[in-house]
């Protein structure tokens, strides 16, 4: 942090991390940071595999995320090119080394170093809660946006994320903007076709035989079959969202403007390893029809 300079929270999640930690809610600030997304740096170097930084502290080492995006790049700015985000449960299981602790956000005064016990029973309790659990970034970002009411952020991991989508009989993902791509519809006149963004929400509601699909969803919007049929995602779930098949066709602007609400934001890294979520960059290719690399 700049000597002298006061620090603002930049999200919702670090408000919420201020406000228990002035309040000396420890159960608050560790819920919160159990579900909140968060952010690694990240390279624009055409590496294969993510880079990670590390921060020693209490002769251990620690693996370097933050809350924010403004976090990151106001402790490393000129070292990244930008970022990729991640959350607790996956530093929990899948950090290289198993001894590694995780420091979040050590330049603020939310930062906190939580040693291999701590991030393991933080994991727990994401996976434990018996309403939901989130099985990637992506739903994680989703829930946090329902239960704060902000329908722009939901919209925004909507439309960067990559769904399943169950079909009516053998397809492969590159035939869905193809004729005869076997959609599966349901409920006859009103017919719906239900798309799931993990296979933890597919298994919630479909049977092991039915065959499935992933895609990108604006694939799946520019792709669509028909104005007459609507869009259910992950339905049964507390993530669930119903669109008209109006309003599937108005994800592509939402897609496309989602750089011009983000252009103070650094442009991040390529998604090295499959997240859901994403850059400014990859809502380019996604836009352009192209997948990214």
């Amino acid at each position: 942090m700049v000597a002298g300079s006061a620090w603002e929270p930049a999200n919702d999640v670090e408000r919420d991390l201020r406000d228990a930690w002035l309040r000396d809610d420890t159960v608050t600030f560790l819920r919160t940071l159990a579900t909140a997304p968060l952010y690694l740096p990240g390279f624009a170097d055409g590496d294969n595999a993510q880079r990670l930084l590390t921060w020693p502290h209490a002769q251990r080492t620690h693996l370097l995320v933050f809350t924010s995006p403004e976090a990151l790049y106001q402790q490393l700015s000129g070292v990244v090119d930008g970022w990729r985000l991640t959350s607790v449960a996956e530093l929990a299981r899948s950090r290289p080394d198993p001894e590694w602790g995780v420091a979040v956000s050590p330049n603020t005064p939310i930062g906190a170093c939580l040693d291999p016990d701590e991030l393991s029973a933080l994991a727990d309790a994401v996976a434990s809660e018996s309403l939901f659990r989130p099985a990637n970034t992506a739903e994680a970002m989703m829930f946090r946006a329902r239960q704060a009411g902000d329908p722009a952020a939901y919209l925004d991991a909507l439309v960067l994320s990559s769904v399943i989508v169950p079909v009516a009989g053998p397809a492969n993902a590159g035939d869905i903007d193809r004729p005869g791509f076997p959609w599966l519809l349901e409920g006859g006149d009103g017919a719906t076709v239900a798309v799931f963004t993990s296979d933890l929400r597919l298994a919630e509601v479909v049977s092991d035989e039915t065959p499935a699909v992933r895609v990108e969803m604006m694939a799946l919007v520019r792709a669509w079959p028909d104005r007459s049929v609507a869009l259910a995602v992950d339905p049964g779930s507390p993530i669930a969202s119903t669109f008209t098949g109006d309003q599937v066709a108005d994800l592509i602007e939402w897609a496309r403007t989602f750089p011009l609400r983000t252009a103070d934001r650094p442009t991040a890294a390529s998604d090295v390893d499959g997240d859901p979520i994403g850059t400014q960059g990859r809502v380019a290719d996604l836009l352009r029809g192209r997948a990214p690399d």
